[in-house]
């Protein structure tokens, strides 16, 4: 917001007065500082090309930071000085680490994900509470899926089957139109919360998916397959619409339970007026790759038509005006 950026600007600024020689101030100002590589970054190999280098030495950096969580902050338990449910969010930028055989990550991810699966903030395999989707699903989201994925572990795969049977029981239903979608983007592990505008499915519900479609990949289990599958199909049929003006291909900020109106009874199908407005675009890339992942399984060509649909349209408007009007 337009508020927060003053205010940051102003406290930098004296910041910066107060402490001319403070790198890590001048980094949050926007400067470029001085970042010797980690003792043991690889030397880059003659006649290498340079994005191979340049990922050699991000590696090598990321891998400097996690060993600071891991060796320095966390805590026997597993927890890293947050809370739980801010602390996870750190692992989703550990995956390249633990996808390429670092077990001192993947041994500080463990710990966490066995610290939040035993907290009481878990019940059921899900949030205890129910919660908006953005903060109920990364205690499983940002924790079970990868490592299971990186570990094979038979009981990890196992947990991620509560996300399962919350979303085919409890989460989704068979719209008026009778489709499949969740009929709330506030659920948790034995309720959802559907007073409107609550009462909405959204893109952002791809976070609690995500560990169903580990589930299905990695149980294997086909019958996950055919629900996201369902539900991938409601979302591919909704970016067909053309209700309130919404072009062709793109999705809704949100889909209302049960009527499948979009947005509700809100005027234009970008806005969803849902507390906060990263609910109107947060996860749209996401539900494209939902769409996909559904598309690998069946291949299906409908769950495609919203990408071809996207990309004509940006194809038609390559330089957009600055003054076009919002929703065209």
């Amino acid at each position: 917001a337009a508020e927060d950026k003053a205010a940051f600007d102003a406290d930098i600024a004296v910041l910066r007065r107060d402490h001319p020689d403070d790198s890590l101030i001048a980094m949050y100002a926007g400067e470029k500082i001085s970042a010797p590589l980690p003792a043991d970054a690889p030397a880059p190999l003659s006649g290498a090309p340079a994005w191979s280098t340049t990922q050699l030495e991000v590696l090598a950096r990321l891998r400097d930071l996690a060993r600071y969580w891991t060796d320095e902050r966390q805590i026997p338990n597993g927890e890293l000085g947050g809370k739980l449910d801010d602390d996870v969010e750190i692992l989703r930028w550990w995956t390249p680490l633990v996808l390429t055989g670092d077990t001192r990550a993947l041994a500080g991810f463990r710990r966490l994900a066995e610290a939040v699966w035993h907290s009481p903030r878990i019940h059921n395999g899900y949030s205890r509470a129910a919660r908006d989707v953005e903060h109920s699903a990364e205690f499983i989201s940002d924790t079970l899926p990868i490592l299971s994925l990186a570990t094979a572990d038979r009981e990890w795969i196992e947990r991620l089957s509560w996300s399962y049977r919350h979303m085919r029981d409890l989460w989704t239903g068979r719209n008026d139109r009778g489709d499949l979608q969740f009929k709330s983007a506030w659920i948790g592990a034995t309720e959802i919360l559907s007073d409107p505008p609550r009462n909405r499915d959204l893109a952002m519900n791809t976070r609690a998916a995500k560990a169903v479609r580990y589930y299905a990949r990695l149980a294997p289990a086909p019958d996950a397959a055919r629900l996201l599958q369902d539900w991938s199909l409601t979302w591919a049929k909704t970016a067909a619409r053309t209700d309130k003006g919404k072009p062709r291909g793109l999705f809704p900020a949100s889909l209302r339970w049960p009527d499948a109106a979009l947005n509700g009874d809100e005027p234009d199908w970008y806005r969803a007026n849902m507390f906060w407005d990263y609910f109107d675009w947060s996860g749209q890339g996401d539900l494209y790759d939902q769409l996909l992942f559904s598309w690998n399984d069946s291949h299906n060509p409908a769950l495609l038509e919203p990408m071809r649909d996207t990309l004509a349209l940006l194809e038609q408007n390559p330089n957009p005006a600055a003054d076009a009007a919002p929703g065209s």
